[in-house]
């Protein structure tokens, strides 16, 4: 029996955690009602949208490709996260954008194409200002695709006529080039002849006019709301990140991530994290691995945290008294004290 999971999108997902979305709510609802909006900068530059705009881009497979300057998504993700801030609203004090790289990648029929890749601090700034005006523009955005569904077939019928088709634009019977790839395939003077077995097709489906990011109601059919954790608790992590030299933006968000996937308990002992009193433990130390990446955290209580780096039996031998571990929990601490270096605890 297969487990049905509940649907979820990306985006909504990571407004969630920032907590952005009632605020993206709310302006969807001042442009229904044709409001003119004052002082979005304030919006854009706020430290959550910022954050936010770096937890979309860092993922695209584009965020690693260096733009003119060198710099990708990699570098950036060792800045601390609030020096990462403060760069990207130096940026839009005063906003220039960098020299855009100038590409030419491969077409279907052989010949280039041109591609501009932007800087990475300019894709950044650009999702800052992307995530704000998509809500006022929304309401918009419904309207052009009724318009656009009602104009796309005569387009087509003009661009046929023209030859500008798959056909004309690619040489002759270059359309037919993806049905090559079947064994069913047949000839009559050279001519394929495609099976019908290997076409694939699916019935056109219009988007539903209820569907909409912007309104609870309209959420309800692609998304489900985060429960695992309570919003409070999200909300502090947000507003409450580690202050070190050491706590980059990248160690910042995927925090919030880690405790969020472990239900807001501890790795080993499974009991409920107290916020003021957690720590988001390294597996391999940094000082070895250089990461912060989500696979290399694990939040734990402050006191196992004392017995995965202790070395010295009296204070390991306080702690387990403390503790009280039972022989699975213990398991996963020696896995735990191994990763950095120290020794089983029997």
């Amino acid at each position: 029996m297969t487990k049905e999971t509940s649907p979820k999108d990306r985006k909504l997902r990571h407004a969630e955690y920032y907590g952005m979305t009632e605020i993206f709510d709310k302006i969807y609802s001042k442009s229904l009602k044709g409001d003119n909006f004052k002082n979005l900068m304030q919006i854009i530059i706020s430290d959550n949208n910022i954050v936010l705009a770096y937890r979309n881009i860092k993922r695209n497979h584009g965020s690693v490709t260096r733009g003119e300057d060198g710099v990708t998504i990699k570098d950036i993700e060792n800045l601390n996260r609030n020096e990462f801030v403060e760069i990207v609203r130096k940026r839009f004090a005063h906003y220039n954008p960098r020299k855009v790289r100038r590409v030419e990648i491969p077409k279907y029929n052989g010949k280039l194409r041109p591609l501009g890749i932007p800087s990475i601090w300019d894709r950044i700034a650009q999702q800052c200002i992307l995530q704000v005006l998509e809500p006022i523009c929304e309401d918009c955005s419904v309207a052009m695709r009724k318009i656009a569904r009602e104009l796309r077939p005569s387009f087509e019928i003009r661009l046929r006529e023209q030859g500008i088709s798959k056909e004309g634009q690619y040489g002759k019977y270059e359309g037919y080039k993806p049905y090559l790839r079947s064994g069913q395939i047949r000839y009559i003077r050279g001519f394929p002849i495609l099976p019908v077995g290997y076409i694939q097709h699916r019935h056109p489906m219009c988007k539903k006019r209820n569907i909409n990011k912007y309104t609870e109601e309209g959420r309800e059919a692609i998304h489900k709301k985060q429960q695992t954790v309570e919003e409070w608790k999200i909300s502090w992590l947000c507003s409450n990140p580690v202050l070190s030299k050491r706590a980059t933006i990248e160690f910042a968000d995927n925090r919030i991530s880690k405790f969020i996937a472990q239900k807001g308990r501890c790795a080993v002992t499974g009991e409920e994290l107290i916020l003021s009193e957690m720590h988001c433990h390294h597996i391999i130390p940094y000082h070895e691995s250089k990461s912060d990446s989500y696979e290399n955290l694990v939040i734990v209580t402050e006191e196992v945290h004392r017995v995965i780096h202790a070395t010295q039996s009296e204070t390991i031998e306080e702690l387990l008294k403390y503790l009280k571990l039972n022989p699975k929990q213990k398991e996963k601490l020696n896995e735990l004290r191994l990763k950095v270096g120290n020794e089983e605890i029997s």
